[in-house]
């Protein structure tokens, strides 16, 4: 267990209609410098029930905490991926809809005017997952700089334009089923040039979600052009969500306190260790061994774990041989671990 204070996050990178996984690459290497595994996902653009599904059997398939930043529909399919899945500690939306459930992208993108995307847009018919064809969209490629990418320089908006996936356009219509912004905390960086997703529509879905917002000077294709920005909100996020890891000593006294080694939990403390049990008292080690020896053993589950004013946090439901098993929200509060011993422990209700 790591005993550097907080838990690296996988960041799953989402892109939307009209864009690829590449879309990302100016902002991959400064997230995986900061130590976080990255995974930039290819979107199906086939349907939004389709791409959440598979968004999610991509989220299932990873180990530990989570953030996910979607860029335009992106956003969309990540809220209903991420419903209900609690390794995931933060959905940061960049340049993207935050739809309610029932809502649909594209909808949202008529909400406000301003949008000039839909008129730049070109359809082929195109065979759907679950049989049946449907509109495969695209931006024509002489359109597609202006509309979506007006800061990128010519050359690589063209490239961009070339390797554009499309969508079908059934995605667009679809309506929102679950959406994870109600209850993960939520980050989303405005692009006040977007010419895809209208200025006021963006605040205002950011604003419906209490999103921490960020507005930049960028088109559509911030990813692309302001690959600083994101990075800097996608950091925020992981780094104001990063789940509290436990440094060895807390995480050894948790798995030795139910068994009988007395030698391997005594070794945990510091000769001159302080233990305060409610309001009890337990200075020096020969205090904390007779009052290690006089605890009813308890199972521990715990609820959560925090840093509060210097002092590592753990919440915790214990069960045991006693008076009101299980006994739910028993703090207990480690003040000081220098040299990886217990220096000063509270234990509070």
């Amino acid at each position: 267990m790591s005993t550097t204070g907080t838990t690296q996050q996988t960041i799953v990178l989402v892109h939307g209609a009209f864009a690829d996984s590449s879309s990302w690459n100016g902002s991959i290497p400064a997230l995986q410098a900061a130590g976080h595994r990255v995974v930039a996902v290819a979107n199906p653009l086939r349907g939004l029930a389709y791409d959440a599904a598979y968004l999610r059997s991509v989220l299932d398939g990873i180990d530990g905490p989570v953030v996910v930043a979607g860029h335009s529909y992106g956003g969309t399919v990540m809220s209903v991926a991420a419903d209900g899945d609690p390794d995931v500690t933060a959905l940061v939306y960049v340049a993207s809809f935050l739809p309610e459930i029932g809502e649909s992208t594209g909808e949202l993108a008529a909400k406000f005017p301003g949008a000039r995307l839909g008129d730049a847009l070109e359809a082929v018919p195109a065979p759907l997952p679950e049989g049946g064809t449907g509109d495969d969209l695209s931006i024509r490629q002489e359109e597609f700089r202006t509309v979506f990418a007006a800061d990128v320089p010519e050359q690589t908006a063209a490239l961009m334009a070339a390797t554009q996936r499309p969508i079908i356009a059934q995605a667009l219509a679809d309506p929102l089923t679950a959406a994870a912004w109600r209850s993960i905390p939520s980050w989303s960086l405005v692009a006040r040039q977007d010419l895809a997703i209208p200025l006021e529509s963006e605040r205002f879905m950011a604003e419906r979600a209490g999103a921490r917002t960020v507005e930049v000077d960028a088109s559509h294709a911030v990813t692309v052009s302001r690959p600083d920005a994101v990075t800097d909100i996608i950091l925020d996020a992981a780094r104001t969500t990063a789940p509290v890891a436990l440094p060895d000593p807390v995480r050894r006294y948790f798995e030795l306190a139910p068994t009988d080694d007395h030698a391997a939990f005594l070794a945990l403390f510091a000769d001159s260790a302080v233990v305060e049990d409610e309001s009890r008292t337990h200075t020096g080690i020969d205090a904390v061994r007779a009052w290690r020896t006089g605890s009813v053993p308890v199972r521990y589950e715990i609820t959560d774990v925090a840093r509060d004013d210097g002092s590592l946090v753990v919440t915790a439901t214990i069960t045991g041989d006693f008076p009101g098993s299980p006994f739910a929200g028993l703090r207990y509060e480690f003040d000081d671990l220098t040299d990886d011993r217990i220096h000063r422990l509270r234990i509070r209700a």
